[in-house]
């Protein structure tokens, strides 16, 4: 252990930390971009992301819209996209699903999401009132809420 009072053993803990940054786990090394050189493309993407996760509407994109954003605004190809959005991915900022084709500029909008479905009551919770008429319609609200009792399927109109 360190000691805050006098730092002894500090300089084992700090040969440990060292050692650790270059150790090789079972599936590679734990900290593979350590001391690359990292394009700055990459760094402006992690940036841009940043700044839309707040953006509503934004929050999560089908790749398509995504790699047209980013080319649009960045001038980022969609190789260039690829590769930075998985570095994004890696730092934890995003949520990358290449096979199913979407990104989550806002990880955190599935547990916004996961407290609205994961409940227990929905069935005397979840009831249209007309201050929703400017929104949706009763039926189409009842249709809604039809599909996710029942089968599980929450359409993404029904959030807002």
């Amino acid at each position: 252990a360190v000691s805050s009072r006098d730092f002894s053993n500090f300089g084992k803990f700090k040969e440990q930390i060292a050692s650790s940054l270059t150790e090789i786990g079972p599936s590679g090394k734990y900290f593979p971009q350590l001391d690359e050189e990292l394009p700055a493309s990459w760094f402006r993407l992690r940036k841009f992301v940043r700044e839309q996760s707040t953006r509503k509407g934004k929050e999560c994109m089908k790749l398509p819209q995504y790699f047209k954003l980013i080319s649009d605004e960045l001038g980022i190809d969609e190789d260039v996209g690829v590769r930075a959005t998985r570095f994004c991915h890696e730092l934890g900022d995003i949520l990358f699903f290449e096979k199913e084709g979407l990104v989550f500029l806002r990880p955190s909008l599935l547990i916004d999401v996961f407290k609205l479905v994961i409940r227990h009551d929905h069935k005397e919770s979840t009831y249209w009132r007309t201050d929703l008429s400017k929104l949706i319609d009763e039926e189409k609200f009842n249709i809604g809420k039809d599909l996710l009792l029942h089968k599980g399927e929450l359409e993404e109109w029904f959030l807002d």
